[in-house]
């Protein structure tokens, strides 16, 4: 691990793309070669992190535990990287880290720029997140003219529905260092353009293509609606969505532009996902609740696709059915005992 994590921190050609994993691999190995106990570790900032998330949507006094519309926002502010995600557990760990950070960072009345500091470490946890470092430092820097950013949110909105090659020219190699050169090379190839445009697709793949396309249409029409809604009177509007407001207009900027890389675009479209539903809930909530309705009618293939035991959703290959009749006393020894 030693010589791993060395040739890392001295940006040595053999270095490895992130060290989180490494470091808790050896964690784990001193005590045990039980691969549950890794996941279990791994298990626990993610766990961390995504319910002190959720715990400033479930805090806020018009938050209604048990009812239909709140689950429902709960719902969606978990699923774009649920605990199940935990498999890869590289960048959900970063990820919940980074949205917890900015998160209570815009959401708080003095803006402590501590509270963004641990996003300086999650390239440590997975190599994609140095982009949402640098995303976060240019967000510091730059003035926060609300119009201006509104117009880039909207004018790249159709880029969440196309797929081009425009990344696909650019020489890396004078602005990433080997180990991260040689992953940008592996999904940056005319092969990750094709699969990422739908080539070698059969059967009914146009169904499942269908409601993704319908979902990012609706988080769409979310934007816009969230829009219309900031030009009422600052009254009617309170604080904290207005530190959210110019963040989420340059995310939604930032991740309709990544649309077109591959597995980058995808990974940071959940950042819009959950960033989106936390200021609807924020600005929105209760009001207009067909629009969280439509949400979960177009994402309902999604959501059987992720949790269907019959289709081989993650359930099914993640959990048995006892989970859900077994004691608890049972469920824990289960895997890491016996």
């Amino acid at each position: 691990m030693a010589r791993q994590v060395h040739a890392y921190f001295t940006f040595s050609r053999e270095a490895p793309k992130e060290i989180y994993e490494i470091v808790v691999i050896w964690l784990v190995k001193q005590f045990t070669n039980n691969y549950h106990f890794y996941f279990l570790v791994c298990s626990i900032p993610v766990a961390y992190f995504q319910l002190k998330s959720l715990k400033l949507i479930t805090d806020d006094n018009k938050f209604e535990a048990g009812t239909w519309m709140g689950l429902i926002v709960v719902f969606f502010f978990i699923f774009p990287r649920d605990i199940f995600t935990v498999q890869n557990p590289r960048f959900t760990t970063g990820f919940w880290l980074c949205i917890a950070c900015t998160l209570y960072y815009l959401c708080s009345n003095r803006k402590s720029i501590l509270f963004l500091l641990p996003i300086l470490l999650a390239p440590l946890i997975h190599s994609a997140l140095w982009l949402y470092a640098i995303v976060i430092v240019i967000y510091l820097l730059i003035p926060k003219n609300v119009t201006i950013l509104k117009w880039c949110a909207i004018c790249t909105l159709p880029l969440m529905f196309f797929t081009t090659d425009i990344f696909r020219q650019i020489d890396l190699s004078q602005f990433l260092p080997p180990s991260l050169y040689r992953w940008s090379t592996y999904h940056n190839t005319d092969e990750a353009y094709a699969n990422l445009a739908g080539a070698g697709r059969s059967g009914f793949w146009w169904l499942g293509a269908s409601f993704a396309l319908a979902k990012r249409i609706m988080y769409g029409v979310m934007l816009i609606y969230i829009i219309k809604y900031f030009k009422k009177e600052d009254e009617e509007i309170n604080e904290t969505s207005k530190r959210l407001y110019p963040f989420i207009l340059f995310i939604f900027f930032v991740t309709n532009v990544l649309h077109s890389v591959p597995a980058l675009g995808e990974r940071y479209f959940c950042f819009t996902q959950i960033f989106v539903i936390f200021l609807w809930f924020k600005a929105v909530y209760p009001n207009n609740p067909r629009i969280l309705l439509c949400l979960l009618g177009v994402s309902s293939w999604n959501i059987m696709v992720r949790y269907g035991y019959i289709l081989g959703g993650a359930l099914s290959v993640n959990t048995h059915p006892d989970l859900f009749y077994s004691p608890l006393p049972y469920l824990l020894g289960k895997g890491l005992f016996w």
